[in-house]
C-alpha cells in the first residue's frame, strides 16, 4: 500500500479530518527517494513497493557533442579546429557556443582518467603514465572513433606546465603551456 493511501486510512480512523490535510501533503510521504518530477504509483493490488517509472528526458542534452553516460558528461565532437596554448583552451572552451549551449568548459585531467580507464598506479595516485588508449577503451572509442589526438585539460601542473592526455596511446601527462595542443570540450 503506498504512504499517501496508508495516511489517509490513519486520518480517517484517528484524526481530525483538517489533520489529514497536513499529513498527506507532508514531505515525508512524497517519496524523497525520487528525485525527479514525475510521480510515484502503485497500481496493483499488492502491498509491496513498486518501482518508479520516469517519464523525463534524458539527464543531459548533448546536442554538439557525444554524451558518456559513465562520467555524466557530453564530450564536444568533433574536436576543435585547430590546436591551441593552454590558456588559449580554456579561453576556447568558456568562450564555445555550440548547438545552443555555452556551458562548455575544458575537462580535467580526472574526466580524461575516468574516460580512458584501466589507468597504471602512477596516473591514479596524481602522475604522469598510461591508461587504455582511446583504441582500447570501449567508452572513449564508442565516442570518438579515431577523431582523437594529444588534448589539454583544465588541471594545472607545477610552474607552466598542464596536464593533458594522449587518446592515441593513453598516456596522461603534463607539457609546457605554451605547446600547441588538441582541444575537447565537455559540459
Amino acid at each position: 500500500m503506498n504512504a499517501r493511501i496508508a495516511a489517509a486510512a490513519l486520518c480517517l480512523a484517528f484524526l481530525a479530518p483538517c489533520a489529514c490535510n497536513l499529513i498527506a501533503d507532508s514531505d515525508a510521504l512524497k517519496g524523497k527517494g525520487d528525485t525527479d518530477s514525475d510521480t510515484n504509483s502503485d497500481t496493483d493490488s499488492d502491498t509491496d513497493s513498486d518501482t518508479d517509472s520516469d517519464t523525463d528526458a534524458d539527464p543531459l542534452d548533448c546536442a554538439g557533442g557525444k554524451y558518456d553516460e559513465s562520467t555524466d558528461l557530453c564530450w564536444q565532437h568533433p574536436k576543435a579546429d585547430g590546436t591551441f596554448a593552454w590558456q588559449e583552451a580554456i579561453d576556447y572552451c568558456d568562450g564555445l557556443d555550440l548547438a545552443g549551449h555555452d556551458d562548455w568548459v575544458l575537462p580535467s585531467r580526472d574526466d580524461f582518467v575516468d574516460l580512458l580507464g584501466n589507468c597504471d598506479s602512477d596516473v591514479m595516485s596524481g602522475g604522469s603514465g598510461y591508461c587504455d588508449s582511446c583504441d582500447e577503451s570501449a567508452t572513449c572509442s564508442a565516442l570518438f572513433g579515431s577523431d582523437t589526438d594529444w588534448c589539454w585539460s583544465s588541471s594545472p601542473g607545477d610552474d607552466d606546465v598542464a596536464w593533458g592526455a594522449n587518446f592515441l596511446s593513453g598516456y596522461v601527462y603534463w607539457s609546457d603551456v605554451y605547446d600547441d595542443r588538441n582541444v575537447r570540450c565537455v559540459r
